[in-house]
């Protein structure tokens, strides 16, 4: 379908070149043009095909006439084949190459119809379209007799094509209608597409022809300039002689000249090279000014920027040195974040002269403050007044940044050490001062057991007990602050636990002041020892309470929050991730900066001497500490107080919580208890308490004796209590031999100092039971009781924390 576009240069041919040869180029257009229309075919029988395809697949017609159609349209497609290679083997002339076109159209028409008629004969006639673009096509590149008789020979072929359906030689495909379509629609169809053949003919004919006559005309007229263009280049050369002519005459002129003209050369050459070196030293200069990363600078006196570089700009978060100095018109208020630094730099310039290093916080576009070095030289007049700062900056925020880092690193690391040496003096204390104060207070309680309070020395006792659970409480606050006190951590919720406590709290501040409670819904869930969660509500309550005075008000809040990284680097200690938060509020005296510094050390006390031990705010930042949360302070003068403790969220189940009852059985069954103490006093007091409650003891200085009472004991031993520190052999390697003798006694260990080997980081392990020195007689019986009649399937919790009272 495809051939090259007419090229009729002249209207009258003779014979000599009425078949001119197509040069190379030609052929290769023809042959490329060829290429893309055997394309558009390809494509154009593609979607005959899918339009037979669904016609089939709906049952419009049978299968044989889908294969036909499809024969055909391979046949359309395969033609592409030969006329390709005819057009590249044998066409050499135009006459021969639209022959060869014509017969190929022919074939196509005739292989058209066939698929009209296999698509519905009549009924198919919209079909005819594809020959109306096939004459059109011909009627536009090849001459116009071909256009006419290609039209001729379509209005023939679908002429045949209707009178064979009419007279019944052809069967009629009705695939769009019910009936065949009637004798004059058929003609009126007809005489239709003959007429749109002929009419595409003739407008395609005479447009390709009015495109050819302009062609003409525009290679007329190409022709005209072209003459043109030679008689200009005549006279060009006639001008160019004149011109060489010129030339000599002045060249001789000038050459009278040059004498006197040398000297000027010389001076003209020096002057240049002096120029040069100028201009060489202003780019190098401009460079370093423009491309440096430092910020350079010119100002006056009065606060104004002069000239800055793009370095200056990018430092202070400006888009262009324009920018900033249209912007600044105040340097001591603009760009200093201290206006009294402005001063001390004139002061330093207007003396030295210049200056080095001078450091300052400068507040960038976005009102934020960095911290710049500056190194600036002062220019004078005559006079001696200053006239112009030229000075450089450097950003140095992230090397301040890195030395406050330092500092706060320090600082926590010394109180990191301070911290660390106090517990190391509290643990190290504990084991004998709480084997000290059990001895004081079992004696106690067995002297005030057989005592009636008419005793003239009962009310004695009474203080000495009492004086020993105060020397009780301090040690466990010690610990607490040491991060070494023995907890059990339950899975609560900070809202239920912190309800139940309401009423304690709110006799404990008194009722002058009002305890607001805010807890948010759903709060999520933490792991912590209850008993420390106590610790911290009343130590935080009692604090606010003595910072209000009189009247005021105390709240408790809830919340869920996640800290991100920004807030973990502002606050030092605090690490990413899910939070509840725990705050407490108070509208009391608030404190000054240097109080809060010193607020969790130990034994500081703003209070009164004998009001307080300096050890309440410790403990609540041993706790958080030993549950791995983070505690916040904020407080200013008159304004109260807010402590916010943050608990890692527990994301695991909370387990539903037994209840013992705690009581204490006056007599035993006479069970046999083994006591393991490498303390005297301690042993013959555990010793004297189970006589008394009915016991059957057995006493051992030491992991040895043990080991060989119970080899030679011929009965059961129920129960063996032992200590966990003692020397030769722990407490628990000691469990360890004496269950491999008797698998039926049970264990129950006891300790005054949490770093052993059932107490990993303070967290007493699963499945032990353990009571923590000292303990009262009613709480070693209650544990004893527990352990021996309930057995170890009631859980622990509730038995350590009776034996926990006084820990």
């Amino acid at each position: 379908m495809q051939a090259p576009v007419s090229n009729h240069t002249s209207k009258v041919i003779t014979p000599a070149i009425r078949a001119p040869l197509l040069d190379s180029h030609r052929l290769a257009r023809i042959y490329k043009g060829n290429q893309k229309a055997a394309i558009v075919r390809t494509l154009t029988i593609a979607v005959l095909l899918v339009f037979a395809l669904t016609a089939f697949w709906v049952d419009i017609f049978e299968f044989k006439h889908l294969v036909g159609i499809i024969l055909c349209g391979l046949l359309l497609i395969g033609l592409n084949v030969p006329r390709l290679w005819l057009i590249k083997k044998l066409i050499r002339t135009k006459d021969s190459y639209y022959t060869l076109s014509l017969t190929f159209n022919i074939l196509e028409v005739v292989t058209f119809t066939a698929i009209m008629y296999l698509l519905g004969g009549t009924d198919a006639s919209f079909l005819t379209l594809l020959y109306a673009v096939l004459v059109c096509y011909v009627g536009v590149v090849a001459p116009k007799k071909f256009s006419f008789l290609l039209a001729g020979i379509c209005a023939l072929t679908f002429l045949s094509m209707i009178a064979l359906e009419t007279l019944g030689i052809l069967p009629h495909k009705c695939i769009l209608a019910t009936t065949p379509p009637l004798p004059q629609h058929q003609l009126i169809i007809s005489v239709g597409v003959i007429l749109l053949l002929f009419l595409t003919a003739y407008v395609s004919a005479f447009t390709a022809q009015r495109f050819r006559s302009i062609k003409d005309n525009l290679q007329e007229k190409n022709t005209a300039l072209e003459i043109t263009m030679k008689e200009m280049a005549a006279a060009k050369h006639e001008l160019r002689k004149a011109q060489d002519e010129l030339e000599k005459r002045v060249q001789e002129r000038t050459a009278q000249l040059s004498k006197l003209t040398d000297h000027l050369q010389a001076e003209i050459l020096i002057r240049e090279k002096t120029e040069r070196e100028l201009r060489q030293s202003e780019e190098s200069y401009r460079r370093i000014f423009e491309n440096s990363v430092a910020g350079f600078f010119q100002s006056t006196p009065d606060g104004r920027f002069l000239k800055v570089n793009q370095a200056f700009a990018r430092i202070l978060g400006y888009d262009s040195p324009e920018d900033i100095i249209s912007s600044i018109i105040d340097i001591s208020t603009q760009y200093y974040a201290n206006p009294e630094d402005r001063k001390r730099y004139e002061e330093q310039l207007t003396q030295k002269g210049h200056l080095e290093n001078f450091e300052t916080r400068v507040i960038r576009k976005d009102g934020s403050i960095i911290w710049v070095s500056s190194s600036t030289r002062a220019y004078f007049d005559d006079s001696g007044k200053p006239i112009r700062y030229d000075g450089v900056i450097i950003d140095i925020t992230e090397r301040k940044q890195a030395e406050e880092e330092r500092e706060k690193l320090q600082e926590q690391l010394i109180q990191a050490q301070k911290m660390e040496s106090v517990g190391r003096l509290a643990g190290g204390v504990a084991h004998d001062f709480n084997n000290m104060l059990g001895v004081i207070m079992g004696h106690t309680e067995l002297m005030l057991m057989k005592a009636t309070p008419e005793s003239p020395f009962y009310n004695g006792l009474m203080e000495i007990r009492n004086a020993a659970q105060r020397s009780s409480d301090l040690t466990r606050q010690l610990l607490a602050f040491a991060r070494k006190q023995a907890i059990r951590p339950k899975v609560l919720d900070l809202n239920e636990t912190t309800e139940g406590m309401l009423k304690m709290l709110r006799r404990l501040i008194g009722e002058e002041i009002t305890l607001a409670w805010k807890p948010q819904s759903q709060l999520w869930l933490v792991n912590i020892d209850p008993s420390q969660l106590d610790q911290i509500l009343a130590n935080l309550c009692v604090n606010a309470r003595d910072a209000i005075g009189s009247r005021g008000t105390i709240t408790i809040e809830t919340k869920n929050v996640t800290l991100d990284e920004r807030f973990c680097h502002v606050h030092k200690g605090a690490n990413p991730g899910e939070y509840v938060m725990l705050a407490v509020s108070d509208d009391g005296c608030g404190m000054p900066k240097d109080i809060m510094e010193k607020i969790f050390d130990p034994f500081f006390s703003t209070k009164d001497p004998g009001k307080g031990t300096g050890l309440g705010l410790s403990t609540v930042y041993g706790i958080v500490k030993q549950n791995h949360g983070y505690i916040a302070v904020y407080s200013e003068p008159g304004h109260g107080t807010t402590f916010r403790i943050y608990l890692p969220r527990h994301t695991g189940k909370r387990k539903p919580q037994q209840r013992l009852k705690e009581e204490l059985p006056k007599t035993s069954k006479g069970e046999t208890v083994l006591v393991a103490e490498d303390e005297p006093l301690v042993l013959n007091t555990i010793r004297d308490i189970l006589d008394q409650l009915g016991y059957k003891v057995l006493s051992a200085i030491d992991p040895n004796e043990a080991l060989e009472q119970a080899q030679q004991y011929s009965g059961e031993i129920h129960l063996l209590i032992t200590d966990i520190v003692m020397p030769g052999m722990d407490g628990k390697e000691l469990a360890g031999h004496i269950s491999s003798l008797r698998p039926n006694t049970k264990v129950l260990f006891m300790s005054g100092y949490i770093q052993d080997t059932i107490v990993q980081n303070g967290i007493v392990e699963e499945d032990v039971h353990f009571i923590q020195k000292p303990f009262t007689p009613a709480k070693l019986a209650m544990m004893v009781s527990n352990i021996l009649r309930r057995g170890q399937d009631h859980g622990l919790t509730e038995e350590y924390q009776a034996g926990n009272a006084y820990c």
